[in-house]
Parts: structure tokens; C-alpha cells; sequence
């Protein structure tokens, strides 16, 4: 599109008017920031002052309305004709890209928030499973329950009841983590 210095559109091509989905007459003679995204209206009027005072602008993003009332994502490329005061800009499309790395981000910050909220839980897992098996010590160590008829089967309890509860008894470490655990008694996640 060409753009005027004082900020209005003087020609679009048809690319530009089949993705925003205005008419050539809709788009000619507008304001090119009444249909910048309002989030970035400012650093684009930033943009647009450095290009109007020589400098170059280029792979320069922002959001631009389309007749359907939706936004997309477009990069820019500047010329800037002095002599004439105008600007020559083309765009391309950037709206999927910027989807995917809007899902990216969010899969990234969910797998951070579980990893965090899984750790916890992760740890208070191992507490409880490590106060059992001091109960298991303690009782293995009592020479009063040594001799306790069904002191076997409540020490199989104790394990299935591990099991179970997603406990583990025995040794164990996990790939993924620095948890190690290798004691044949201790209860762990």
C-alpha cells in the first residue's frame, strides 16, 4: 500500500483488500491508525514518525482490523520517498505464526504451572510415604511386635496400602527428577 506522510492510505493493492476484506473505496483516503489495533497504536505511530524522519523501519508487527471487526497479524516493510512524502509498504500475513506461538506459550506456561503444582504434590507424597515407612522401621524394630503373631501380613498391608495409595516400596529413582530413594524399606512416589 502507499501511505501518505500525514498518515492516510492513497493506494492498496489486492492482496491487501482480499485479506482484510474491505473495498479498495473503503480503505482509500482512511486514517492508516484508525485500523491499527489499539494495543498498538502507539508504538506503530512510534514507527511511523522514525520512518517520516529517515530512518528505516523494517519487519516492523502489528495487529490490523479487518472489515469483520477481527484483527490480523501483519509485518511490514518501509520505503520512504521524501520527495514525494510518501511511504510504500508492503505486508504479509503473520496471524497463524502468531496463533502458534500464542498456543506454544500457553502449553509452555500450563506444563510450568503442573510441573510446579505435580512437585508439591510430588513432595508432600514422599513425606507421608517416608512417616510410613518409619512406622515400618519402628515396628520391625520393636522386639515386642517381632514376635506379634501376623507381623508379616501387617507388613504386607502396610505395602499393598503403599501401592495403592501410588506409593512404592522398595528402590526406586525417577528419570526425570534429582528424587533418588534407595533404601528396600523406604515408601516412595
Amino acid at each position: 500500500c502507499i501511505v501518505e506522510a500525514n498518515g492516510y492510505l492513497q493506494n492498496v493493492n489486492s492482496q491487501l483488500i482480499q485479506n482484510l476484506g474491505y473495498t479498495k473505496e473503503e480503505l482509500l483516503c482512511r486514517y492508516y491508525f484508525d485500523f491499527i489495533h489499539p494495543g498498538d497504536r502507539e508504538i506503530s505511530q512510534n514507527q511511523f514518525k522514525k520512518i517520516i524522519n529517515g530512518e528505516r523501519v523494517s519487519h516492523f508487527e502489528n495487529r490490523f482490523k479487518c472489515k469483520n471487526g477481527s484483527y490480523k497479524w501483519l509485518i511490514w516493510n518501509y520505503t520512504y520517498l521524501n520527495s514525494d512524502a510518501i511511504i510504500y509498504a508492503s505486508a504479509s500475513d503473520i496471524t497463524k505464526q502468531k496463533e502458534t506461538e500464542h498456543q506454544l506459550k500457553k502449553v509452555l506456561e500450563e506444563n510450568e504451572k503442573n510441573s510446579s503444582r505435580w512437585s508439591a504434590t510430588e513432595k508432600a507424597i514422599i513425606g507421608i510415604a517416608k512417616d510410613a515407612t518409619e512406622k515400618k522401621k519402628q515396628l520391625k524394630g520393636n522386639p515386642k511386635f517381632s514376635d506379634t503373631p501376623g507381623r508379616d501380613e501387617i507388613f504386607q498391608a502396610i505395602e499393598a496400602y503403599a501401592v495403592a495409595s501410588g506409593c512404592l516400596i522398595g528402590t526406586y529413582e525417577r528419570p526425570d527428577t534429582s528424587i533418588k530413594i534407595d533404601d528396600p524399606d523406604a515408601a516412595i512416589v
